[in-house]
């Protein structure tokens, strides 16, 4: 990272440390952001498919276990709109705040109304509006999406949420200037009436939120919740900019290689290109999933292309780098030109080619492999000791020499 380099991938194998490495990554920008004396935490977003796994490698992320570092998971990019407990004393300083995401929740918008407290979110945002706040049994209805409580109630729980968890400074007018900004066929939602083809999604809003009531919401409820729909969308977009992190971690990212898709128009690639865009940000891909050296014709039939995928990763952490990129497609052509002219006894290659692809790959990855495939049985460990001769005392010898006095009486009691 220090060269410039957005984003690595560690490959290394199965139980082989990769969740200690990115530990020592973390530990290693800590240890500089104190060295400059920056006051605010390093912050890192772990993105694990295994809510299971997540916690118990987030645990282990934490190099402050006696202190509050790891914050409630946000499993929904629309909570980030709720303005962030301080947990830390007053004065105390924080060198750590760590979050999870779920990709399946957060990096997918589908096509719903969200869930309850997504709903509240958008609630309180309508409410602070001059207008459309004046009509909060309207926007009860509105917003009511699945939840069967009567709208007195649900209006009750909605006020309680608003109150409690004040929105981030700022959000709402951008909120509602995306509301005024976005245009929706008026006949999808109102009477045709000429010459006013298209309204804006606010005057949409406010139009529902002023006629809805307990004994009506029933028959606009399909509308209601293609709004809802809507504004949900835009909530999720203008949150994305708080999803703010200095390192972003992706443990076993092929479950979920939509995010890394850097030609994918699909939402979640859009999505997650908004939240890795921060220049000042990294990534750390984590797997131990290796890619096959080549593709069969019944994968190929099934839909498999492993070079493709392969292509993809590379892609994504070289940021499209179409320079280097290019380069890399011109040394691994030359390198397979070479090994189809391979021919038997024939062992006078250029090792121009296979050099040039091992500095690109290792510029952004690395992998180590366990010790049955490596010539010396000792390579991944460091035996600190071997130099250092073990000091014996007579105290020592007299407690062995004793200690093996009481052995042979035992062996000889059990031998009777």
């Amino acid at each position: 990272y220090g060269n410039g380099t957005k984003a690595m991938l560690v490959a290394d194998e199965v139980g082989l440390g990769k969740t200690i490495v990115a530990k020592g990554v973390i530990a290693q920008a800590i240890k500089e952001r104190i060295a400059e004396d920056k006051r605010k935490p390093f912050k890192v977003t772990y993105i694990c498919s295994n809510q299971a796994i997540a916690h118990e490698n987030i645990t282990k992320l934490n190099l402050f276990p006696g202190k509050q570092a790891l914050r409630e998971a946000i499993n929904r990019i629309a909570f980030l709109a709720v303005e962030p407990e301080e947990t830390e004393q007053k004065g105390a300083k924080r060198f750590l705040q760590l979050n999870f995401l779920p990709p399946a929740t957060s990096f997918t918008i589908k096509s719903s109304t969200g869930t309850k407290r997504e709903r509240a979110i958008i609630y309180s945002l309508l409410y602070q509006d001059p207008e459309i706040g004046r009509y909060p049994t309207g926007l009860a209805c509105l917003l009511k999406g699945m939840v069967r409580q009567e709208i007195s109630q649900y209006r009750s729980w909605l006020q309680q949420e608003r109150k409690g968890n004040p929105l981030r400074e700022g959000l709402q007018e951008k909120f509602i200037m995306q509301l005024k900004k976005e245009s929706v066929s008026r006949q999808d939602y109102f009477d045709y009436e000429p010459g006013r083809e298209r309204i804006s999604l606010y005057d949409a809003v406010y139009g529902y939120a002023s006629t809805l009531r307990a004994n009506n919401e029933k028959d606009f409820r399909s509308k209601c919740n293609e709004l809802t729909k809507r504004m949900r969308r835009i909530l999720i977009n203008e949150c994305l900019s708080y999803v703010e992190a200095d390192l972003y971690i992706l443990d076993e990212f092929q479950r979920f290689r939509g995010l890394i898709d850097v030609n994918s128009e699909e939402e979640q690639a859009i999505i997650a290109r908004k939240v890795f865009a921060s220049p000042k940000s990294k990534i750390l891909l984590l797997s131990a999933t290796p890619f096959k050296a080549y593709t069969s014709y019944d994968e190929v039939d099934r839909g498999e292309d492993h070079y493709r995928d392969f292509r993809l990763v590379l892609e994504f952490l070289l940021q499209k780098d179409e320079k280097t990129l290019a380069k890399y497609d011109e040394h691994r052509q030359g390198l397979y030109r070479q090994l189809l002219a391979l021919r038997k006894g024939d062992f006078d290659l250029s090792s121009q080619h296979r050099n040039a692809l091992q500095e690109i790959l290792r510029s952004v990855m690395c992998r180590t492999e366990r010790v049955s495939v490596s010539e010396e049985a000792e390579t991944m460990i460091e035996d600190m000791s071997k130099d250092q001769l073990l000091k014996m005392t007579q105290g020592d010898i007299e407690n062995f020499v004793a200690t093996d006095e009481i052995v042979l009486k035992l062996n000889k009691v059990l031998e009777k």
